[in-house]
């Protein structure tokens, strides 16, 4: 016959724990559980390169706009303003609802307001919605180049025969979104979104 605990919720912990690293038999598991985090921090550090969160980089910090779940190196934003906060380069930082650690990951392409991309997936994926903040990294003097502006091309008809390219530059980033909105503008290629 089983032991009947007072705990109803037992089993959920050990499930969690043994995910995390712990062990579930101990119940002074919390010094476990930050030594289990700095372990696992400085394991990452080790590995790749992390930004250590300094003093200057609190300071600097933003809360960003909306709420945010993650699915491997990809962020998807609920009411969120990516292409207006964040730069390529820039930081993204959140803190884990469940293990409550704090990891940040460097931005590598913002696909739309909506959507990001980071360079490496966290180590547990945001099922719900979490608030997250953001940081610039100064040091990189070559995203500056990349960040300022673009151009972008496309064909126009010039006389009865002929075609020619006309190249526009752009002050922002373009996101997929604008260009097709750009392209449907175009005379030659107002169906492009068929």
């Amino acid at each position: 016959m089983k032991e009947v605990t007072d705990d109803i919720y037992s089993r959920v912990r050990k499930v969690k724990f043994k995910r995390i690293g712990l062990d579930p038999s101990k119940k002074s598991n919390q010094g476990e559980k930050v030594d289990h985090c700095n372990s696992k921090k400085d394991k990452y550090d080790e590995h790749q390169h992390s930004v250590s969160f300094n003093s200057k980089s609190e300071e600097k910090k933003k809360k960003g706009e909306g709420r945010i779940i993650t699915s491997n190196t990809t962020v998807q934003g609920f009411h969120t303003k990516f292409q207006q906060e964040l730069k390529i380069g820039d930081y993204i930082e959140i803190e884990h609802p469940n293990t409550l650690i704090k990891e940040s990951r460097q931005v590598v392409n913002i696909v739309s307001e909506r959507t990001l991309i980071v360079d490496r997936e966290f180590s547990f994926d945001l099922v719900s919605t979490s608030e997250y903040y953001y940081y610039t990294n100064d040091n990189d003097k070559d995203l500056d180049i990349l960040n300022k502006s673009n151009t972008y091309s496309y064909r126009e008809k010039d006389g009865m025969f002929k075609y020619k390219t006309v190249v526009k530059s752009v002050n922002s980033k373009l996101s997929r979104e604008d260009i097709l909105d750009i392209r449907a503008k175009k005379q030659r290629d107002k169906y492009c979104w068929i």
